[in-house]
């Protein structure tokens, strides 16, 4: 228990349209909290963003631009440490469109990056389950793409991540993190009957997975 809620319903006084929702109990996972939003949603968009990470000035702002085209608007990102220092900027050198072949492969959205619309995502949701705890984005997203292909990832960095080691996707590592990541793809893949991405699918965490084994021995 924190003071949240205490923080933000003055908040909630002063700003008509904002809203607080607490639930009854921990629910172990982002996936219960971020669905009892989403169902409370009213707005043509749905913009998500996780309590640890930071938002840009102007990244709503900037995102806007390409609501009419694009049915899911993603950024690139700063990472950031347990102390608020860079780490890593990611870099990108121009907008990537993706397509369920990009995310087959390997996950390139940050969820708190992501704007998207609020009647499709309905229809989609985040996976309670807790077996998809630290992929349950992962899990969303690629059923998302398959459903609403149009999708795109911005070269500008308008997210700064914050890696925390107490971080429920950051404590799965190794081959938990491989094992997990693969049973989230093939319980797509069934779900979806769509074993065309399959073998693109396996190889693609498979040499991701050999190259950590790789680099961790030397």
């Amino acid at each position: 228990y924190d003071s949240t809620i205490e923080i933000l319903k003055p908040y909630e006084n002063i700003h008509k349209n904002l809203k607080v929702f607490k639930t009854e109990y921990n629910s172990g996972g982002p996936s219960i909290p971020r669905n009892i939003a989403i169902n409370h949603a009213k707005g043509n968009y749905l913009a998500f963003i996780d309590s640890d990470d930071i938002w840009v000035k102007d990244k709503l702002e900037h995102q806007i631009r390409y609501l009419n085209k694009y049915d899911l608007i993603c950024s690139d990102c700063i990472l950031l440490n347990d102390k608020g220092e860079i780490i890593k900027k990611k870099t990108l050198k121009e907008n990537i469109e993706l397509d369920l072949n990009n995310l087959v492969r390997r996950n390139q959205i940050m969820h708190s990056s992501v704007v998207v619309k609020t009647d499709y995502f309905k229809n989609i949701m985040f996976d309670e389950d807790k077996i998809f705890n630290g992929f349950e984005d992962y899990n969303a997203y690629l059923r998302y793409i398959d459903t609403y292909s149009n999708a795109i990832l911005l070269s500008k960095k308008l997210v700064k991540i914050r890696v925390l080691s107490s971080s429920l996707g950051k404590k799965i590592i190794g081959k938990e993190r491989f094992a997990k990541s693969l049973y989230i793809f093939l319980n797509y893949v069934i779900i979806s009957n769509n074993f065309d991405v399959l073998i693109t699918g396996i190889l693609s965490r498979s040499f991701s997975y050999i190259k950590q084994l790789i680099k961790f021995k030397s």
